[in-house]
Parts: C-alpha cells; structure tokens; sequence
C-alpha cells in the first residue's frame, strides 16, 4: 500500500503545472504549488485506519481525529494564509492532516498494543518516498532545462509522467521495492 500511496501522488505533484494548463488554461499554472501540496495528502492515504479502529471498537478515536484534524486547520491554515498565500493554505491542510494521521495511527497502535514504530511500515515508506522524490526530481530538472519554451502541453505531461515512471521503476528494482 505505502508504493501506492507514493506513486499514486508523485505524478500528480510532478504533473501539476501541465494539468494546470490542461484543466483550465495556462494563465492556472501559479496554482500548481497549492495543487502539489494538497496533492501530497494522497500519500497519506496508504490504508484506512478507521476499520481497525471501528473493529476494535474505538469509535470515539474516529471523533477526535475528525477533531484533530479540523482543530489542526483552524490553527494552521489562517497564518499560514496571511504568510504564504494560497499556498500558504494548502501548506496547513497538508500539515493538518499529516497531524491527524499520526494520531490515528498511535491510537491504532495503542488499539494493538503496539508502538507507533511499528504499527506502520515506516521503512519501506520512507524508501519509497525517497525513490518517488528523486526521480520526480530527477525529472523537473531536466523538463524545466531541456524542454523548449513552448513544448505542447500534452507532450510535456507525457515526458514527465514517462520520465517518473522510468526513474521510479529503476530505483524500485535497484532498491527491491
């Protein structure tokens, strides 16, 4: 699930200023930095951690993480809006709910009778991270040096979306992801 998790939201951060210009029009691509931060909460998205905790019984940890997390934007969002804009926004949403995760994964583990250490598969997380943000990387740098300035928008997301899984693949199965 945490490759899913990864891969599923890399090319949509990597795309965002292609799928700007293809979903509206290319005066949207200033919106591609607040698109690729909330685009960031489907890697968080590995597994629903509500079941084990509706199987346990602990519906009560559904309601506070649904407080953890809108008490988590409430205090967020505002400054980092009067700071930072729209991404600003996006920033504290993204944030919130990598807070309200946490908390619903220590009340799983609590739930399990298990560490938070090792109620995820952190390590295998955070590999498949690190090879989704190299090659995404990978990828930007060499589209925003090498693609010509008025390369079709269509061949641009199809570049960068080739290029990513390309990358992806190569450091998965060097990796033995």
């Amino acid at each position: 699930p945490s490759s899913i998790a990864c891969t599923s939201s890399s090319p949509l951060i990597l795309a965002a200023a292609p799928l700007m210009d293809l979903a509206f029009t290319p005066t949207y691509r200033d919106a591609a930095p607040a698109f690729q931060l909330i685009a960031g909460i489907t890697a968080l998205r590995v597994a629903e951690y509500g079941l084990i905790l509706r199987a346990g019984g602990d519906t009560r940890s559904l309601w506070s993480s649904s407080l953890v997390l809108l008490g988590c934007n409430a205090v967020l969002v505002p400054p980092l809006v009067l700071l930072h804009g729209a991404e600003g926004a996006a920033l504290g949403i993204l944030l919130a709910n990598l807070l309200a995760w946490l908390f619903i994964l220590r009340r799983s583990g609590r739930l399990l009778a298990t560490p938070l250490a090792t109620v995820f598969p952190w390590r295998l997380y955070a590999t498949t991270a690190l090879v989704c943000a190299a090659s995404g990387l990978a990828v930007d740098l060499i589209a925003r040096r090498a693609l010509p300035q008025g390369t079709s928008t269509l061949v641009e997301l199809a570049l960068r979306c080739g290029g990513f899984a390309a990358g992806y693949l190569a450091g998965a199965a060097a990796l033995r992801l």
